[in-house]
């Protein structure tokens, strides 16, 4: 035993029974060794054991589900952030500035988390743009967004190890410039959606 517990106890106070406990737990010594040395009974130190083994095991039972709350909500609100933060950025690009749009245009997406919460819809709202969303699980609805998607994932994001935001937001606008005015799409007759559109236009 540790020369802390043999110089002997006067009072037992939940730091001492810890120690103890914790040297029982280790197989630094055993129930009946400190039945002996401090002069207690076998079980009342049992006591202490079997109830030190409880209070781990409700530690275990209860602390990774709330670390997986708080993972869960830390990870929704940053998802609300980087919908926000991205919507913004798609009017500075579009318009040049910030503030309510003149003429209101529809935004259609699916039921994700990003676009549904509260903090985003009022944000839509707040730029006089209305919402539209596609029938849960019915992704065929909003068939041109989720090829796009897909192709940014297989052809981009599923190909790096992002060290950071920026690096993130740097590699996919690289892609998205790529996408719309170097790689010529089938569907186009072999043009970028860049040359397609001026084509329109």
């Amino acid at each position: 035993m540790s020369e802390t517990l043999e110089d002997g106890f006067k009072r037992w106070t939940a730091k001492r029974k810890s120690a103890l406990v914790i040297e029982i737990l280790q197989g630094k010594t055993t129930v009946a060794e400190a039945s002996r040395s401090y002069d207690l009974s076998p079980s009342e130190i049992e006591g202490w054991v079997e109830d030190a083994r409880k209070g781990m095991e409700n530690a275990l039972r209860t602390n990774p589900l709330d670390v997986r709350q708080q993972y869960e909500k830390k990870l929704r609100d940053l998802q609300e952030a980087y919908g926000e933060a991205m919507l913004e950025h798609a009017l500075i690009a579009r318009f040049g500035t910030l503030g309510r749009v003149e003429k209101p245009f529809l935004l259609r997406s699916d039921n994700g988390l990003v676009f549904t919460s509260r903090k985003y819809t009022a944000l839509v709202r707040s730029y006089g743009l209305r919402q539209e969303f596609i029938t849960p699980y019915c992704p065929q609805q909003n068939g041109m967004m989720e090829r796009l998607i897909r192709s940014l994932k297989e052809q981009c994001v599923h190909r790096q190890r992002f060290e950071s935001l920026i690096h993130a937001s740097r590699t996919i606008a690289n892609w998205v410039t790529f996408y719309n005015g170097l790689r010529p799409h089938q569907a186009l007759a072999m043009k970028t959606p860049n040359e397609a559109y001026k084509l329109a236009a």
